[in-house]
């Protein structure tokens, strides 16, 4: 252990026995605390300390856009334009988001509508098939994998399903 991280310890130990105080002193807490955050950053472990703080800080802005898609699942979005709002590249994004998240974004959005159609379908076995139709037209043909159906074909397929309930 270095002389820094020696402090670190003499600092933290320092604060608990003030706080013991008959008279605990504000000023004291603050003074010795801006010392423990001093003494951390120039000690051995400061510049893993700081890597940590800033990748937390980018966590933010990756959940916060996992909660936009979780918000706007239902509409077809780029990550190209996800990417640009948190001021990362393409690529940057992708990997922060599937270590944060466990999958990619358009992996998420996929995982949200199937979800959400199970949730339909088992909803006290009153799924109606309306309540499908809210659904972009585009959406639910990426959602169920379908194209080249026309609409008919569509509606008569999701009626024997609903049929057979």
């Amino acid at each position: 252990m270095s002389q820094l991280d020696n402090a670190v310890i003499q600092s933290v130990y320092r604060l608990f026995s003030a706080k013991k105080q008959a008279v605990w002193s504000e000023f004291l807490r603050k003074n010795i605390t801006q010392e423990v955050i001093y003494d951390i950053l120039c000690g051995s472990c400061g510049k893993q300390f700081l890597q940590s703080i800033i990748q937390i800080g980018q966590a933010d802005e990756i959940y916060a856009a996992n909660s936009w898609i979780k918000e706007n699942f239902r509409h077809a979005f780029k990550v190209e334009k996800l990417a640009e709002q948190r001021n990362m590249s393409v690529s940057l994004f992708h990997q922060k988001f599937k270590s944060a998240v466990g999958r990619g974004p358009l992996q998420c959005q996929k995982r949200l509508r199937l979800t959400e159609a199970r949730r339909l379908m088992l909803d006290d076995n009153k799924m109606k098939p309306k309540r499908l139709w809210s659904w972009d037209m585009k959406a639910f043909h990426s959602l169920f994998g379908i194209t080249g159906i026309c609409l008919e074909q569509l509606q008569k397929r999701i009626f024997s399903i609903f049929r057979s309930f």
